[in-house]
């Protein structure tokens, strides 16, 4: 479970075809991450895991790139270039 993994950092890419789901995951006590909806939690996981200049590439969806509200967005891009 992606949600729960105790993955470190340092990673030099990430590839990922997240699952999508409006179910919002709340992060473990002491996460950086905000609440977000499943398919955000695996994009910015996977960021918060890279190296600084690391790279990541992602499937995603009108889910994640076109949704009303921008937080997940404006997060994910505070965390990367």
């Amino acid at each position: 479970d992606y949600t729960r993994s105790r993955l470190g950092g340092g990673f030099d890419l990430a590839v990922g075809n997240p699952p999508f789901s409006r179910r919002v995951v709340r992060p473990a006590p002491g996460s950086d991450l905000p609440p977000l909806a499943l398919h955000d939690h695996f994009v910015a996981a996977s960021v918060a895991r890279l190296r600084p200049g690391g790279i990541a590439l992602f499937v995603t969806s009108t889910g994640t790139m076109d949704k009303p509200d921008p937080a997940a967005r404006v997060h994910i891009a505070s965390m990367a270039d």
